[in-house]
């Protein structure tokens, strides 16, 4: 698996002259690389699929609102959110903020924003079942 503690490993092998455990950590290191790659290759093509089964191919600007500073997605469910502005603008990324205390957190950017801002929805009147009958004189 590659990791830093890895590539430490690796640099301290070829200052210490051990070039043959280096080579074999060193091809380790190029097969995980190389996992890696295709997983990565995997994953951006699910993320292609599902963004063109969301109809989020053709772009995000008519289904993404901004409210309170917040990015919410206008779905056939409703309103879906919220999502981090910041990665929205860096490279149109919808990465749904997480809930963490008092805060809403990016997962990806980290970045914080106040958790006061929930979507508006509305809500029933609950009447009293009695008061309500003898209103209507039932």
């Amino acid at each position: 698996m590659i990791s830093n503690a890895a590539f430490t490993e690796l640099r301290d092998l070829l200052k210490s002259d051990e070039t043959e455990r280096a080579r074999d950590l060193l091809l380790s290191l190029q097969a995980g690389y190389f996992t890696l790659m295709e997983e990565n290759r995997h994953l951006q093509l699910r993320v292609h699929t599902l963004e063109k089964l969301l109809g989020l191919d053709t772009g995000l600007t008519d289904k993404v609102h901004i409210r309170d500073k917040l990015v919410w997605l206008e779905t056939d469910k409703g309103c879906k959110g919220p999502f981090c502005p910041v990665c929205l603008a860096a490279d149109q990324s919808l990465i749904e903020l997480e809930k963490d205390g008092p805060c809403l957190v990016c997962p990806s950017c980290e970045a914080e924003f106040a958790a006061e801002h929930e979507p508006q929805r509305e809500r029933a009147v609950v009447l009293p079942f009695r008061k309500t009958c003898e209103k209507f004189g039932l």
